[in-house]
């Protein structure tokens, strides 16, 4: 238990083996919240309401991102976490980044935040077919590189920089994508 409800700096939770629980734990951390190899750990509920960076990588007991921070001032960064099925978190206000990169069991974008500034990172995700939950406008860059997308059901109607959907289930051509999305810059 952390004896302050307010952080200056970062609050580090690493290689927390036995962490079973995010309850009791600051309320507002002004730079970076980190769960990381928290094997325990099945729920983010107890998260800080705010905070700057949040990331939470290799928790492998997580079944969703729900319970993270509702105010993320930079990006959240959830990643690795084998069990996590679905995001659900579209209540999250994210300003810059979002990444569920190498989530391999999550099955589709549906409960993602209802808006990103920056890019949304999604790389590795092999079981997502298609794009539906993402949000409507994506500020930087969409990456789908090594997903299992087949379809672009739910397709972004823009893409502030660049689409990467390399490797993905199937090949899109460019002309395929440019008809749903407004894009300069895409991979496939």
């Amino acid at each position: 238990m952390i004896d302050s409800n307010d952080l200056d700096g970062d609050c580090q939770l690493n290689n927390c083996k036995n962490l079973k629980s995010l309850e009791g734990g600051p309320i507002y951390v002004k730079g970076r919240f980190c769960v990381d190899e928290c094997d325990k750990l099945t729920s983010l509920k107890g998260s800080p309401i705010e905070c700057y960076h949040y990331w939470c990588v290799k928790c492998h007991s997580l079944t969703s991102f729900d319970g993270a921070s509702k105010k993320i001032n930079g990006s959240f960064v959830g990643g690795w976490c084998n069990n996590v099925k679905s995001l659900d978190v579209p209540y999250m206000k994210v300003r810059r980044n979002f990444s569920c990169e190498y989530c391999a069991n999550l099955i589709s974008f549906k409960g993602a935040p209802k808006t990103i500034n920056g890019c949304f990172q999604a790389t590795g995700c092999r079981n997502v077919t298609n794009l539906v939950g993402l949000p409507k406008i994506i500020g930087k860059e969409l990456s789908l590189s090594k997903t299992g997308i087949t379809s672009l059901e739910g397709c972004p109607k823009q893409v502030g920089e660049f689409f990467d959907i390399h490797f993905a289930g199937r090949q899109f051509e460019k002309e395929e994508i440019s008809a749903v999305c407004v894009v300069p810059n895409i991979a496939v």
